[in-house]
């Protein structure tokens, strides 16, 4: 269950270049109960934020002066970095969505849509990375973590292949929890989700992380 009275004290931290932008946001996201809110301008700035303030979540822009939000993600984890980032883009794109996930965000968010996203999308946030800390982060505990994420994911869309895509997930399931899995299996039924969630990049995003986490197993 998401706790908003204990995640309202969470450092939040907002990388964007655009001041207007920023300051709305701000004020919106005090009145969704956030108390403790930053703001960069640009990826160097939101770097050096990072390393001070030690965020639970970075809010980050893809598209950034001097140094765009991949290469601030890069930067992340040369510097052992590890909030949880959302992704901001200014439009829905698999290539940014695929890209992300390898580079670990949690989730993202198109700008056009933050003020109706953004305060469940981090009360999610901040709940996944409980579950993932508390599973001691072995790769299956993690991969369930994210099969539970898509399953909510395909529960509150509006796709019409849902009951396909469940078929999957939880042939996936099955497959994940046997003491040797059949890798044949599980990359088929990757490639089915893949193939069936294409129009939804998170989706995609975290069955990518999935991918990269089955060698692991």
């Amino acid at each position: 269950m998401l706790n908003k009275k204990k995640s309202s004290k969470k450092v939040i931290l907002l990388i964007d270049d655009d001041s207007y932008f920023v300051r709305a946001a701000c004020i919106h996201l005090k009145r969704c109960g956030f108390k403790n809110i930053h703001s960069a301008t640009n990826g160097i700035e939101g770097i050096s934020l990072t390393e001070e303030l030690n965020p639970e979540i970075v809010l980050l822009d893809v598209e950034l002066p001097e140094i765009n939000g991949f290469e601030v993600l890069q930067q992340f984890h040369r510097q052992k970095l590890d909030p949880k980032v959302i992704l901001m883009t200014g439009h829905d794109s698999g290539e940014v969505g695929m890209l992300g996930a390898r580079l670990g965000v949690t989730d993202f968010i198109a700008k056009h849509q933050f003020w109706n996203s953004v305060e469940i999308k981090i009360l999610e946030a901040i709940a996944l990375g409980k579950k993932i800390s508390e599973t001691g982060g072995s790769p299956r505990n993690i991969i369930a973590t994210n099969f539970d994420l898509l399953e909510y994911i395909f529960n509150n869309s509006d796709m019409e292949n849902k009951n396909e895509l469940f078929k999957y997930l939880h042939e996936l399931r099955r497959e994940i929890k046997k003491v040797k899995p059949n890798k044949n299996i599980i990359y088929h039924s990757i490639e089915k989700i893949v193939i069936g969630a294409s129009g939804n990049l998170v989706a995609v995003g975290i069955i990518e992380v999935i991918k990269g986490l089955i060698s692991l197993i």
